[in-house]
């Protein structure tokens, strides 16, 4: 990098092609995030057209001009097209989120239609990432769709992951969570997790719990050394095992099979989150109020002793300097293999000793 008065200049080299790459963006991980634009890339955040000005007139109005160019330019990650998910890719569309890259490998049910936001019946048995690329384009002709139906343990999800802005799930799983917070951490890419929970007890409501949870490598703990229990690491360390240990463990009684669980969920629930999502994302990158990187909401008892958010001025968790993932993974980027996690439940050959 070469620094000027009011001018950045930045290249990478390329070991692949033996060149000289101009950098499009240099991206600094703070509160907020900022985003600087190289003066030798020609590629610098588009000034917004008269159309553009128009759509996000009212955003404008309320964010500023500046900040709707920041949002423009992002890329975003959705890891999991749910009942969150497809919530997400239809608010951040109209937010301004020009360019997306979606992860689901299932289709859509019937079960799915009354909480899965633009679905109909006519969409039953389509992959979730078709429906969902529909529905972005008819926001926005113009929006940048990548669909991946695969799992997010593959090679072609973990590339154009790590090239995104910003990655968002709403997951349901131990083990998708844990691979995302180390892709986070390794290619220094804001992570905001989300999820929803309806507990009953004899048919009576007793918890309608929400909860949002960010990673800013380096500011902020990962999910694996936070104080606050996102996921069982345990659990989700199980699912990597090569199936040889896997089943032995099973059989030694060291393992046993989590129960497939339907978990009740509603529209009005993924929707409260979701706007969560939306305005925390929104903030990260335009900064106007403190970040808060954890969130947990009872519904039943919005205003009483279970509501907490915690933000990053005040009452954040700082880094550790002991966490395995946040120490030893945090930025090595490609220099670190994530073959463990793609091919993961495959035999491992062991060394010769």
């Amino acid at each position: 990098m070469v620094f000027g008065q009011k001018s950045i200049a930045a290249r990478t080299y390329s070991i692949k092609t033996n060149q000289l790459i101009s950098i499009e963006k240099i991206t600094i991980i703070d509160e907020p995030i900022k985003i600087y634009q190289p003066t030798n890339n020609k590629n610098s955040i588009p000034t917004l057209s008269v159309r553009e000005r128009e759509i996000y007139d009212r955003q404008i109005l309320s964010f500023g001009e500046n900040g709707q160019k920041i949002i423009n330019s992002l890329s975003v990650s959705i890891i999991g097209l749910g009942g969150i998910g497809s919530i997400l890719i239809e608010g951040l569309s109209r937010l301004g989120v020009k360019k997306f890259v979606l992860v689901d490998h299932d289709s859509i049910e019937l079960s799915n239609l009354n909480r899965y936001q633009g679905a109909s019946y006519q969409d039953v048995g389509k992959y979730k990432v078709d429906v969902c690329f529909d529905i972005l384009k008819k926001i926005s002709p113009d929006i940048k769709v990548t669909t991946i139906k695969e799992k997010v343990f593959s090679k072609k999800a973990l590339n154009e992951i790590k090239n995104t802005d910003c990655i968002l799930s709403g997951l349901d799983n131990a083990e998708a969570r844990f691979f995302l917070n180390r892709i986070s951490l390794q290619f220094c890419i804001p992570f905001i997790d989300s999820g929803v929970v309806i507990k009953s007890n004899k048919s009576v409501i007793t918890k309608i719990e929400t909860r949002l949870g960010i990673i800013l490598p380096g500011i902020t703990r990962c999910f694996n050394c936070s104080g606050i229990n996102f996921y069982d690491e345990a659990d989700a360390r199980q699912y990597f095992i090569d199936s040889n240990t896997k089943n032995s463990l099973e059989k030694r009684g060291y393992i046993k099979e989590r129960p497939d669980i339907k978990d009740p969920s509603v529209y009005s629930l993924n929707m409260f989150v979701s706007s969560m999502v939306i305005f925390e994302f929104h903030n990260l990158f335009t900064g106007y109020k403190k970040i808060n990187w954890n969130m947990y909401f009872d519904y039943l008892d919005l205003n009483g002793k279970y509501k907490k958010s915690l933000n990053t001025k005040d009452d954040y968790e700082a880094p550790t300097g002991k966490c395995v993932t946040c120490e030893l993974y945090k930025s090595t980027g490609d220099f670190e293999s994530l073959n463990f996690f793609i091919n993961r439940n495959k035999s491992l050959i062991l060394a010769e000793v």
